[in-house]
């Protein structure tokens, strides 16, 4: 098969990497997917950093044997990883923090940004460490919970919108411009997340990377260059009905969903 037919790997813990999956799936519609949803240890922020590569590169190895020609880290916990990850395949790939950084800076006009996260994102610093070098002050809120919340489907619950209170309370006074979802989960919480905040920007890993992956795609022509309706293989490692519940809250079409053991 030439190289270029090939399907785009994409990896995340659980169900928030479909939204760049949506994004991409605009963009170019004429690529072949293949999404792997490690549900069974979802959610990554609650492993250790060692245990987190121990799944990553499992993943990467499965890509590896489907001769996938990118991977794509949908997922900003692992994301911390790819440095580490890029020594075990010869497959390139690109995660979300970069091209999310890019985009934050170029909305960002009073360089305070806040930052909704996962715990191990937040204490990894890699969204600071970045920003700081634009001299942008970084309010970074670790919130892990939402994950759960969101694979549980509980998103409409009135404990959930009691969590964000709580959680948002820390940034209502800290004269954001920004608010960058820093975990692909959180965008599906907008609309209870934006009432807390007037006319600021709100910068999602979503259209960031999708739009990264298509230059990177383009300068390698690798583009698919045929007209075809796109492809959808989903793999999850817990549960197969779970997933096909939760892909309702998406506009995925065509797609087919399996259970994988690795």
């Amino acid at each position: 098969m030439k190289k270029y037919k090939k399907a785009i790997g994409i990896i995340d813990s659980g169900i928030g990497g479909f939204t760049v999956l949506e994004e991409l799936i605009k963009i170019l519609p004429n690529e072949k997917y293949l999404y792997v949803a490690d549900q069974k240890f979802c959610p990554y922020s609650t492993l250790s950093n060692s245990l987190i590569k121990q799944r990553l590169v499992k993943i990467c190895h499965y890509f590896d044997k489907k001769k996938v020609k990118l991977i794509v880290i949908a997922c900003n916990t692992a994301s911390i990883f790819i440095n580490y990850l890029k020594k075990q395949t010869k497959i390139p790939i690109i995660s979300v923090i970069n091209p999310t950084c890019k985009e934050v800076i170029k909305n960002t006009k009073n360089k305070n940004v806040g930052l909704l996260a996962t715990k191990t994102t937040i204490d990894s610093k890699i969204y600071q460490s970045i920003l700081e070098k634009e001299k942008i002050n970084t309010y970074g809120i670790a919130c892990s919970e939402f994950v759960k919340i969101i694979e549980d489907n509980q998103i409409n619950t009135l404990n959930t919108k009691m969590i964000i209170e709580n959680k948002l309370n820390n940034l209502i006074n800290s004269n954001i411009d920004t608010l960058v979802y820093g975990c692909t989960h959180f965008s599906l919480l907008h609309e209870h997340i934006k009432p807390y905040f007037k006319n600021i920007n709100y910068v999602s890993s979503k259209m960031p990377t999708a739009n990264y992956v298509y230059i990177y795609l383009r300068s390698q022509d690798l583009l698919n260059k045929q007209k075809i309706v796109h492809k959808v293989k989903i793999k999850t490692t817990y549960n197969k009905r779970k997933i096909k519940k939760q892909i309702k809250l998406f506009k995925i079409k065509k797609y087919r969903i399996s259970k994988i053991n690795i």
